[in-house]
């Protein structure tokens, strides 16, 4: 008896999952996958930081174009001894001008490094966003085949429900057996399983994208499948693709501006090891000089014995070989990423190439005449749920493999910058 009621519990579960909807105050969001990306782009968090991050950059280059100022100084008399008198001026008092000047290039190339790292921060930028659509492409279609599968589970739930409350009238009458019964109930429970996990998955995905999209937490996502034209081998050259994405790739275009950067700081760090030239004017010096009053010229600057800026010079010159470096190791990790890319596209589509539209169909009608064929009494329990066993994961296999080829698709255009997805 414990038995029994342990299983209605379990096949009411799910029904009540599967039935309700959402609260009133919740509010469902129908997206397309080029829908979810203009909301990233105007409303992700990450890459509205990293747009600062470029303005930040821009002010630095502001500041970097600006002189010095010139330095103003004023001396006078505070207290004089012989007079007993406090801030008198006319005993003494010193007007003078002075201006630092930068020589042998220093803000010439000051401003060209900074230049270099607005480009720098807007290649960031790029790559930021290539990232976040990237991001965004495999979790939408993961949630696009997740909630195309938990439609499959509500359609195969409903037939054995439906199976089962018939079976538990024609069972209390005594026309069929209690040991029929109990595998539908058991088949249900396993399907029940199945759901919750789906369920589960589903949650986890929206939660991910919502957070991409600066979403609240109450918004239901509803994917909505957008036709994707599938590139043939003619349009994925790999020498086409690598060339494509070593001209517009952020992060390998940024590895190579790192390299200009570092040149270009090479030399402002010779320059410096020029001293600065401080000039300034006394126009009027009234008491403390042998003229007074006064007028006189001065003249500063760094002896470069000591520090002759060695130290930011050597490591420049090391950060411009590991640049090169780095920008070669980025080289060969672009030309592995898209032959990669690549292959597993073809992969991908010569087995989804197998689920043509008759084998799909022919699916289908396996699925509908079952529980036809199995109240006539032409097929026998175990032939029943072993074609709903095969419905179910057959379509479940398809649309898994359906979404993993646009993943594979969005996998192309990330690696090469190269637009594929339509």
């Amino acid at each position: 008896m414990y038995k029994y009621l342990m299983v209605l519990l379990c096949i009411a579960i799910p029904e009540k999952l599967l039935s309700q909807g959402m609260n009133a105050d919740n509010k469902v969001l129908e997206l397309t996958y080029t829908d979810a990306v203009g909301i990233l782009l105007e409303q992700n968090l990450p890459l509205l930081s990293s747009h600062f991050q470029v303005e930040a950059s821009e002010g630095e280059l502001l500041q970097a174009r600006a002189w010095n100022n010139p330095h103003f100084n004023w001396n006078q008399d505070l207290y004089s001894a012989e007079r007993n008198e406090y801030f008198n001026q006319k005993n003494q008092r010193l007007i003078q001008l002075d201006f630092m000047f930068s020589v042998s290039g220093k803000h010439t190339r000051a401003v060209k490094l900074a230049k270099i790292g607005v480009e720098q921060n807007q290649l960031q930028y790029e790559n930021t966003k290539r990232s976040l659509v990237f991001e965004l492409g495999l979790k939408f279609h993961q949630l696009l085949m997740l909630q195309e599968r938990s439609e499959i589970y509500k359609e195969v739930f409903a037939q054995f429900k439906s199976l089962i409350d018939k079976y538990e009238i024609q069972y209390k009458v005594g026309e069929i057996p209690g040991s029929e019964l109990i595998r539908l109930k058991s088949e249900l429970l396993t399907l029940q399983n199945t759901i919750v996990s789906n369920q589960n998955e589903v949650e986890m995905e929206m939660a991910e994208i919502r957070m991409l999209l600066n979403l609240r937490p109450d918004v239901t996502i509803k994917t909505k499948e957008s036709s994707v034209a599938l590139p043939d081998a003619s349009r994925l050259n790999y020498g086409e693709l690598i060339s494509y994405a070593e001209e517009n790739r952020p992060d390998y275009l940024a590895r190579l501006n790192e390299i200009s950067y570092e040149e270009m700081n090479l030399k402002l760090q010779k320059s410096r090891s020029v001293p600065d030239l401080m000039l300034g004017y006394q126009p009027h010096d009234k008491g403390s000089n042998y003229v007074r009053p006064y007028s006189g010229l001065v003249f500063e600057m760094d002896v470069p014995i000591f520090n002759r800026n060695q130290g930011n010079i050597a490591a420049s010159e090391a950060n411009i070989n590991r640049a090169k470096t780095d920008a070669e190791q980025a080289l060969v990790a672009l030309q592995n990423e898209i032959y990669s890319a690549v292959n597993k596209y073809f992969h991908s589509r010569s087995a989804l190439d197998n689920y043509n539209l008759e084998f799909l169909k022919e699916l289908e009608q396996l699925n509908t005449s079952a529980l036809q064929n199995y109240n006539n009494k032409n097929i026998n329990i175990l032939q029943y749920l072993d074609m709903q066993r095969t419905y179910i994961n057959t379509m479940s296999e398809y649309l898994g493999l359906k979404s993993e080829i646009v993943q594979r698709v969005i996998d192309i255009e990330f690696t090469t910058g190269y637009q594929l997805y339509n």
